[in-house]
């Protein structure tokens, strides 16, 4: 429908009217779900007051109200401006270095900043948000591609600045101490989002034997199932002690398995880089934000994590990453650099790994609904290709043409990095390096997708952490993947 038609008949619905009324707004922009339904956003001058849903029809299918206060995704008090402070300093604290002027700390600075877009964002400042964030965004997509591709130069001294200020002991107490607060956060601070409640509305319907595609309650979720099947997998443990069929049951079990796969993330980050890797992660707020929503950006986080953990077992680190694509589905992009840096009897041990998990996924859809299943899950998956929404700077700009210039820089990245991945031992044998041309794969992704939230950063950092926050030595034989964080 044209952008009159429908505002015309946003404006028609009661509900809308009403609430319009004793909010009343300047402007309206209008976007693209799908080829089924419009988005209407209404403004009061830069801050965004309510989006509508509309259908072909004209029927108002669904609506997001902004209120003054609210936060836009997660819970309210890891957002307020005092804890996300606190998290931000441990979050410094232990990824920063000394001395100060250090490429190092301007990468911990820029991931820092993604601080701005989330305070823009409960401002109901959305345009601003998404301004402030593509520039950080580029900054570490090139940022990780120059330190995969240029050789690395011999790393000048340093030393962590936490373990400059703070005594080992307290160290681990710190990293205890985070992963408390992150739990308590997470849980009794959480609030679920439309992506906890389809995550655990799906994994309800595998306890029953169904696929969540095509099946999910649309009257309360639009497109709520979109995503691979282990997204929704993740959550049947605690589907199956509270169910859930509609908006009105028991949703804290998304927290719990948030939090869950937010611990075992940060081990995993602990054996990438010690323990100021893993309160960095701990402290990080994009993540402590997607932990106290229930979303299923921190379990494609830490299958991302783990498969940077087990980098020197190529088949289960292969195994890992293929997890997170069928999670979130960018992580698909970097399968291939991740699959071709493995040589001789490792290269088949990673094709295994990924063949392993593909193929247990894909015979337990046809279990459950035979071949038609994966024509579902292939068809609601797609909506990830086609989705509008004004969180993306190409919807916001209009610049349609700019959107596929990028998307074909990213395809280039994809393909020239699995090829060097291939042809150069010297960047296949270094982890970091590696990890660095999947964060650059993973960020590139983002960049030219239609949408975009800072909870996506969950499943980037580990690998850009491990690029960019890691002083690598010498490898050894059977030496761990990555050893201590500095010489």
């Amino acid at each position: 429908m044209s952008r009159e038609q429908a505002v015309r008949a946003a404006l028609g619905d009661a509900s809308v009217r009403k609430y319009l009324g004793a909010n009343p707004v300047t402007r309206e922009r209008v976007t693209p779900v799908d080829d089924k339904l419009a988005r209407v956003s209404f403004f009061d001058g830069p801050r965004i007051v309510l989006e509508v849903a509309v259908a072909r029809d004209g029927r108002v299918v669904s609506q997001i109200v902004h209120k003054p206060g609210d936060v836009r995704v997660g819970g309210e008090i890891a957002q307020r401006p005092a804890v996300l402070a606190l998290l931000l300093v441990a979050f410094a604290l232990a990824a920063a270095s000394v001395p100060f002027r250090r490429m190092r700390n301007l990468d911990v600075l820029a991931l820092a900043a993604f601080a701005v877009p989330v305070v823009l964002m409960n401002a109901r400042l959305l345009e601003a948000s998404v301004y402030a964030s593509y520039p950080l965004l580029a900054y570490l997509c090139i940022r990780c591609g120059l330190v995969a591709f240029r050789p690395r130069p011999a790393d000048a001294p340093a030393q962590p600045l936490i373990e400059r200020i703070v005594r080992p002991r307290l160290v681990a107490v710190g990293a205890a101490a985070a992963a408390a607060a992150l739990v308590l956060l997470a849980i009794p601070g959480g609030l679920v989002g439309d992506v906890a409640f389809a995550s655990m509305a799906g994994a309800t319907k595998l306890t029953h034997g169904l696929l969540p595609y095509g099946h999910l309650p649309p009257n309360e979720l639009v497109h709520g199932d979109t995503y691979p099947l282990l997204a929704y997998a993740a959550y049947v443990p605690a589907a199956l002690v509270t169910p859930v069929k509609t908006g009105f049951d028991q949703l804290d079990g998304a927290l719990w398995v948030a939090a869950a796969f937010t611990l075992a993330a940060a081990v995993a980050m602990y054996r990438v880089g010690g323990l100021r890797l893993a309160i960095a992660w701990l402290t990080f707020p994009p993540v402590v934000i997607a932990a106290s929503a229930g979303a299923n950006d921190v379990v494609a986080a830490a299958c991302i994590a783990w498969a940077a953990a087990l980098f020197v077992h190529s088949g289960r680190s292969a195994a890992a990453l293929s997890a997170a694509a069928l999670v979130k589905l960018a992580p698909f992009a970097a399968v291939p650099l991740w699959v071709l840096r493995a040589r001789g009897n490792g290269l088949a041990r990673a094709v295994a790994g990924v063949g392993a998990v593909a193929g247990a996924v894909a015979l337990w859809v046809v279990l459950l609904d035979g071949t038609s299943g994966m024509r579902d899950m292939a068809n609601a998956v797609s909506f990830q290709a086609e989705r509008g929404s004004l969180q993306s700077l190409w919807a916001l700009t209009g610049a349609d043409t700019a959107q596929v210039i990028v998307q074909a820089a990213v395809a280039t990245l994809v393909v020239a990095g699995a090829a060097q991945a291939w042809r150069d031992p010297a960047l296949a044998r270094d982890p970091r390096r590696i990890c660095a041309l999947a964060a650059a794969v993973l960020l590139g992704a983002q960049l030219a997708a239609n949408y975009w939230s800072y909870t996506y950063l969950c499943w980037a950092f580990p690998v850009v952490a491990a690029a960019l926050l890691t002083t690598p030595r010498p490898a050894r034989p059977r030496a761990p993947a990555f050893p201590a964080p500095h010489p």
